[in-house]
């Protein structure tokens, strides 16, 4: 079985820790022989390493806009430049603040570093300190995903959706501000879902023995194309609605209790590592 997890609101909490039961979960389901593949709007820098000392063997990254499984890079889309100075020229006419992210590199507005972490009302500490050796100010000449803030009531999502034109796709929601709208900009057809189906396809793993964890808007294309989609509790509508199956908070054990309700669904199904057609 292939299991693709979420970070922020899934795999760990707002306080960027991850609760015990968690890290028990993650044991059990290796030692059961299932693979555990990150699956998160964050991009390399701001995945903190100690998370694949937790027997993660791969990543999909940026919301889907790149993949790696050990060290090899399945799939690494990016904006053109000229894609990225035109959707940043759209922010700016917004007074929106953005950062561009990569595998390797993350690129700025210093502003939006100051609204993030109010924000994050310090418990992002961690997040700051590991992405600062990889932080530029400026524009890259290509970009995974550009994560915007827009200031509150300055321009719905469906608005900006058609200033930046059919080439990209916008997943709204991606930190909760409580002062404005933060969301994410990637090519238009990446996703997690879509990237989902590439790993699964480069691994050689049937879409019915795979497995998605969530909670948010970026991940409800990865809980619709995954074997069996389970939210989080406390998860979007959105993602609630894709689900196949909802846990408890992630407080409440709740992603402990999703990868055991994973691993039952598997061993009823008869035989070890594949998934039933019940899931549908």
């Amino acid at each position: 079985m292939l299991i693709f997890v979420d970070v922020d609101g899934t795999l760990i909490d707002h306080h960027q820790q991850i609760p015990d039961s968690s890290v028990a979960a993650i044991e059990r389901a290796r030692a059961a022989g299932h693979e555990i593949f990150l699956a998160t709007g964050r991009s390399l820098p701001e995945i903190y390493p100690w998370i694949f000392d937790l027997g993660i063997t791969g990543v999909v990254g940026a919301s889907g806009a790149f993949a790696k499984h050990g060290e090899t890079v399945l799939f690494d889309h990016r904006l053109e430049g000229a894609q990225v100075r035109q959707i940043a020229g759209i922010l700016n006419d917004l007074g929106a603040h953005w950062t561009w992210q990569n595998p390797d590199s993350m690129w700025v507005d210093p502003r939006f570093v100051q609204v993030f972490a109010k924000a994050a009302s310090g418990h992002w500490e961690a997040y700051f300190q590991q992405v600062g050796p990889y932080l530029f100010e400026g524009l890259p000449p290509t970009a995974n995903k550009c994560t915007y803030w827009i200031p509150q009531g300055v321009c719905e999502v469906t608005d900006l959706v058609n200033m930046i034109g059919s080439d990209f796709t916008v997943f709204p929601g991606a930190v909760a501000t409580g002062e404005g709208d933060m969301g994410e900009i990637v090519s238009r057809g990446i996703s997690k879902g879509y990237a989902v189906a590439e790993v699964a396809q480069y691994l050689g793993v049937p879409l019915s023995q795979t497995v998605a964890i969530g909670d948010s808007s970026n991940d409800v294309a990865m809980l619709q194309t995954a074997g069996l989609g389970i939210a989080m509790g406390g998860a979007t509508g959105g993602a609630l609605e894709a689900a196949d199956y909802v846990t408890g908070h992630i407080s409440e054990g709740g992603f402990a209790s999703a990868i055991d309700y994973a691993m039952c669904r598997c061993t009823n199904s008869g035989v070890a590592g594949h998934l039933d057609d019940e899931f549908r």
